[in-house]
């Protein structure tokens, strides 16, 4: 017999407590995203999102980094598009997610509704991240290989999760939040390259908010349309009874956050391109004063990772974001790969396109679906010389990964680079658990 999901998962979110692991992993990934939402604010994609809502209606809720002002539920969405511009959040690998920069920005609406602390904040996330990853390890990797954009979709659910926290909703009011975000759950890894992905994230943030604010007021959902026969897990990924009823056996007994770990990303591009940036990082070493004298690079890599890679010359920094041909070439000529970068233009550049022409891309079925990152399926890098010399390198965890950590000066590094603040303003960022007004908080740490 199939459990009824939504009541599980509402009775985790309501009941979850915290313990000084979650916060430790949670306070810097928070204040990583938070520099990505400021680093993002002034990109096409957040100028054009708040030209689009202002027409709409204005309002009081603050747009981080930018100072202006929009509705509750329009600036959700342009904090979550801008968080996401650059594809430079963090992501998890159990639903190949995006998840802070969805249930950040909800959350931080709903404290619009209810003064808001640090501790609450930061239970609420890891509340909204453990439903993500639950529902991620059910309907597996499946999902996201079907073309679905799970930051879309399990990410709507996990905000719905985190925002009725905050709000201290019951466990019924929390059931139906969870079965009204999934009539919103919804994008497509098809967007990839364009505005619409990023515009994706940002209508999960909403869809998120918005439900849990439904079912405060009273509305209700089908509390089966999880595990229903028509439901999400049957129309939109891999339909498995004994997957869906392990949820009952997993939530609330192991955090899955403190299992798998949250990726920070040290380079702006898809995640999918880190493992052979960080292997062409160690070759590079090698052969530094050899870059002319290369013949060919070959990447064997997971189909579905490469799935969503398509683009081999890009045409805009959109493009460019989910380029393997141009991340690459840009790593082997320069060692770097920033924002500055994409704001150039660097796949324009002659040595880049004539490297990229180098690139060969080769990809193989996964060997095992329910690992986003299978340690016995790396990718592999090759580069050949002209003198016939292969140099060879496999990173199955990039940097940046819980096996391959960023440290806080990295992290701190990253923060300066990309918003223009100093690094002391990264570390008082960090502060932000001890506070007992999060909107407060975040607004002054978010000033010019």
């Amino acid at each position: 017999m199939l459990v009824n999901t939504t009541k599980i998962l509402a009775e985790f979110a309501t009941t979850a407590n915290l313990n000084d692991l979650l916060t430790k992993l949670i306070t810097p990934v928070i204040a990583d995203c938070f520099g990505c939402i400021i680093a993002g604010s002034n990109s096409e994609v957040a100028i054009r999102t708040y030209k689009s809502f202002e027409k709409i209606g204005s309002g009081d809720s603050i747009l981080f980094g930018a100072n202006k002002l929009l509705n509750l539920q329009s600036a959700t969405v342009c904090n979550s598009v801008a968080g996401h511009a650059w594809d430079f959040d963090d992501y998890e690998a159990p639903g190949s997610t995006h998840p802070t920069v969805v249930i950040l920005p909800a959350m931080l609406s709903a404290s619009h509704l209810k003064k808001t602390s640090g501790t609450e904040l930061l239970i609420a996330y890891a509340v909204g991240v453990e439903v993500i990853m639950q529902l991620g390890q059910a309907i597996t990797l499946e999902h996201y290989a079907r073309g679905f954009h799970s930051t879309a979709t399990l990410g709507a659910i996990g905000a719905a999760a985190a925002v009725s926290r905050l709000l201290h909703l019951s466990k019924e009011q929390t059931s139906n939040a969870l079965a009204i975000a999934v009539s919103q759950a919804i994008g497509y890894t098809a967007q990839f390259g364009s505005n619409a992905k990023g515009i994706q994230t940002g209508f999960a943030a909403r869809a998120g908010l918005e439900a849990a604010v439904l079912a405060e007021s009273g509305a209700t959902g089908n509390l089966n349309i999880i595990e229903s026969d028509s439901g999400f897990f049957a129309l939109l990924g891999q339909y498995d009874k004994d997957h869906i009823n392990s949820i009952e056996d997993k939530i609330g007994k192991k955090w899955a956050l403190l299992e798998h770990g949250l990726y920070l990303k040290p380079w702006p591009s898809c995640g999918y391109t880190h493992r052979a940036i960080t292997a062409a990082l160690d070759i590079r070493q090698r052969f530094k004063n050899q870059l002319d004298h290369i013949t060919e690079v070959r990447v064997v890599m997971p189909d579905f990772h490469y799935a969503i890679l398509p683009f081999r010359i890009p045409q805009n920094h959109n493009e460019a974001l989910f380029s393997l041909p141009a991340c690459l070439a840009k790593i082997l000529i320069d060692g770097t790969l920033t924002l500055k970068d994409y704001e150039n233009s660097f796949w324009e550049k002659a040595e880049i396109q004539q490297l990229i022409k180098k690139v060969f891309v080769k990809t193989e079925p996964a060997r095992n679906l329910s690992l986003n990152y299978d340690p016995e399926q790396p990718d592999h890098l090759s580069i050949k010389l002209e003198s016939g010399e292969l140099i060879e390198s496999k990173c199955a965890f990039p940097l940046g990964s819980p096996q391959n950590p960023m440290n806080l000066d990295q992290l701190s590094d990253k923060f300066q680079s990309i918003t223009g603040y100093s690094t002391e303003r990264f570390q008082n960022l960090l502060k932000w658990p001890q506070t007992s007004d999060v909107l407060k908080f975040f607004r002054e740490a978010s000033d010019r």
